[in-house]
């Protein structure tokens, strides 16, 4: 294999120069643990945002990307252990790119995405099976994110701080307050106009606030007391390894499903996980045979909508297609797009009754 360019070694001459965070000396130091690694990313994104620093490119264990802006970018896709065997843990833009060409890996490299900012912490575990994070582990993270209510009555009298240093230090995930620190209460719902001079319709309509949320431009900010009803909302992110997010996935979408057919009436006889037929990316669910005692029925999630097939159906596909002549939603003749979990149900009912009278 051959590594470096003239390009490469002007860079490594220069490199002793260059501050511990942009050297390959320095940064193969920091990844030699998780702390590290994420007190690298966090100080050339300093560097290259609030600095303005002129920064050098790197690829740090074969997983890593860190440009010359201070971004770090994470490879994303399904990579086979072998590209990871035998690859330094820092190098060159240049050096990088003749490895993937000795190796033949060129086609594993899929994308990147600019999420290093999620790179889980030391203290952090998975949030299926429990192991914690560790430099020999962490690429293999697939982040699940959620927004999340949280009522805070367990906080009362304290304040907004607090509340805030007690979520840092959950192992379980990583809770970030939105920007504006909002807190919502029904005391703080106002519906007097907004606009009572208004002339216009629009202005009329819009009430002060609807909803209870405040926030800092109505002067909230970390030294807020806690009070009974409070609550906020976070970005909560989970990290799974890959193999703990497949098994989640496809346990949590079974239980749902198998909900709803039980609910609808039919007797699930067994069922048999698949491939999702529109998207197999790292956070979708697989999607499911059901076997019934009328035959199969395929269902899984399709972006924002389940699909509903019932092509594994002895009957006459095209009566069970009428059931829904007056659903306005993607349909045909064998398969209808549902809008969430009560209308996968409300859809199965139909199917089950037609097929009992059958």
């Amino acid at each position: 294999m051959v590594i470096g360019t003239s390009k490469d070694s002007k860079f490594i001459v220069e490199e002793a120069e260059r501050p511990w965070y942009d050297s390959k000396k320095g940064i193969s130091e920091a990844v030699k643990a998780l702390d590290g690694l994420n007190r690298l990313i966090s100080e050339r994104y300093i560097a290259g945002y609030q600095r303005g620093e002129p920064l050098n490119d790197f690829y740090v264990l074969g997983a890593y990307y860190l440009d010359s802006c201070g971004n770090c970018a994470r490879i994303k896709g399904r990579i086979s252990e072998d590209f990871f065997l035998n690859i330094p843990s820092v190098l060159s833009n240049a050096e990088f790119w003749n490895y993937i060409s000795d190796g033949n890996f060129k086609n594993q490299v899929h994308t990147f995405s600019y999420d290093g900012g999620n790179m889980p912490t030391s203290k952090l575990k998975c949030a299926s099976c429990g192991e914690v994070w560790t430099i020999d582990n962490c690429r293999d993270t697939v982040i699940r994110s959620e927004v999340i209510v949280v009522p805070l009555n367990e906080f009362i009298g304290k304040t907004l701080l607090d509340v805030k240093t007690v979520y840092s230090q959950r192992d379980d995930a990583i809770y970030d307050m939105y920007s504006g620190v909002a807190i919502r209460n029904d005391r703080y719902i106002d519906l007097s106009q907004k606009f009572p001079n208004g002339t216009r319709e629009w202005e009329l309509e819009i009430v002060k606030n609807a909803s209870g949320w405040i926030c800092d431009e109505d002067g909230l900010n970390d030294s807020y007391v806690i009070q009974f009803g409070d609550e906020t909302k976070f970005m909560k992110s989970s990290y799974y390894h890959s193999a703990c997010n497949d098994a989640n996935l496809e346990d949590e979408m079974q239980k749902r499903f198998e909900a709803i057919f039980n609910a609808a009436g039919f007797k699930v006889v067994g069922f048999t996980s698949i491939v999702n037929e529109y998207c197999t990316c790292e956070i979708c669910a697989p999607w499911f045979n059901f076997e019934t005692e009328f035959g199969i029925i395929k269902i899984g999630w399709r972006k924002r909508v389940i699909n509903i097939d019932w092509s594994g159906l002895d009957v006459l596909h095209e009566n069970i297609f009428s059931l829904f002549k007056d659903e306005s939603v993607t349909k045909g003749y064998f398969y209808i797009h549902a809008w969430g979990y009560e209308k996968a149900q409300e859809y199965l009912d139909s199917i089950y009754g037609f097929l009992l009278k059958s």
